[in-house]
């Protein structure tokens, strides 16, 4: 089985909030990070601390409000 390496990813200024009640939620707020292509990355907090949301986001199935996530410079 060949091993492949995943490609760097550049979040910046990554924002999200849902509603609750009629009242923003946020979740995400300004989020910044580099992952680094081979890195091991672990995402670690309390429940609705936003872990599950980022990682909706990087895989697209999940809009930011604002900010951006690019996957080796290309705009997910």
């Amino acid at each position: 089985m060949a091993t492949t390496s995943g490609g760097e990813v550049t979040i910046r200024d990554l924002s999200k909030s849902f509603s609750l009640g009629g009242r923003p939620l946020p979740v995400l707020r300004a989020l910044n990070l580099d992952i680094r292509s081979g890195e091991c990355l672990v995402i670690v907090g309390a429940s609705g601390s936003g872990k599950t949301t980022l990682l909706r986001i990087l895989a697209g199935l999940e809009t930011a409000d604002s900010g951006g996530v690019a996957i080796d410079g290309k705009p997910v």
